[in-house]
């Protein structure tokens, strides 16, 4: 027997899936549930979403057509089918909530839990010493510009961003470079931050005056963003909240924040530099 009509009844196409079935349902059975919806058809369109749901989902075989000889002598109430419509319904409900509370606990236990604990941790402390690192005393290297390459013009030639290679192997974003005086003056000094050696500027050395310039895309230059994923994992950690957004940002503070910490270690051996605070 074609199940067309039940899957119209719950304004599905006939290829929906269980998981498409179900969600359907359960915002239908919410719209039209007799205790909410006090409309004339409400219950009778509660009772079609109910028999069609069941049917979709393989609790109840479809319905045959009936003869005289075979039709049963008594049929259910109204009243008693409204009640059993409501009973699995709600049971319905409490299932999904059990699936929930079990699929919660399970964030908050297990590897994954006691690897979030730990860096909600070390991510405030990465924090903490990154902007402290902005305001200590700068360390100087002397380096030898060898080429800049325009990536991503711009249409004011003061702000154009340019990728600069160096004598040392390092490359720098520069916003703004006067071509003129790096092809006339290459030798610069590096300005890095005391703790992690992070590159700030990149200061040219004329004969009358030096002239500085900022350098983007670094973990200083974007320390408002590095810093809101580092602590992150510490606002998961506390916030524990049963909710679609929590688990966004459980996975993102896990998966990540983990990785972005990771890689700031590694960078530049920012771990060693943090070993030793700064002075090698």
């Amino acid at each position: 027997m074609s199940l067309k009509k039940y899957f119209d009844i719950l304004g599905l196409p006939e290829n929906a899936s269980p998981q498409e079935i179900r969600k359907q349902f359960r915002a239908l059975a919410m719209r039209y549930h007799p205790d909410k919806n006090t409309t004339l058809n409400a219950k009778d369109k509660f009772l079609q979403l109910t028999e069609a749901y069941e049917i979709l989902i393989g609790k109840k075989n479809a319905p045959v057509e009936l003869t005289a000889r075979n039709r049963p002598k008594k049929e259910k109430s109204t009243e008693e089918r409204m009640r059993e419509a409501k009973k699995k319904h709600f049971d319905q409900l409490y299932k999904e909530q059990q699936e929930n509370e079990r699929y919660f606990k399970s964030l908050f236990t297990g590897r994954k839990w006691r690897i979030l604990k730990k860096i909600s941790i070390l991510g405030p402390i990465l924090s903490v010493l990154l902007v402290l690192d902005m305001f200590l005393p700068n360390h100087y290297e002397t380096d030898k510009i060898l080429t800049f390459e325009q990536i991503i013009p711009s249409d004011d030639a003061l702000q154009q961003n340019s990728l600069v290679r160096t004598e040392k192997g390092n490359s720098y974003w520069i916003l703004g470079i006067n071509y003129a005086l790096y092809s006339e003056l290459p030798t610069v000094l590096i300005e890095r931050s005391w703790l992690f050696h992070i590159p700030k500027k990149v200061v040219a050395v004329p004969r009358l005056a030096n002239t500085s310039y900022s350098v983007n895309f670094t973990f200083l230059s974007e320390i408002f963003v590095v810093c809101l994923f580092f602590c992150l994992p510490f606002f998961v950690r506390i916030y524990k909240k049963k909710t679609v957004l929590y688990t966004v940002l459980y996975h993102v503070s896990i998966y990540l924040s983990t990785a972005l910490m990771i890689w700031f270690l590694v960078w530049e051996d920012h771990w060693a530099h943090l070993l030793v605070l700064g002075f090698l």
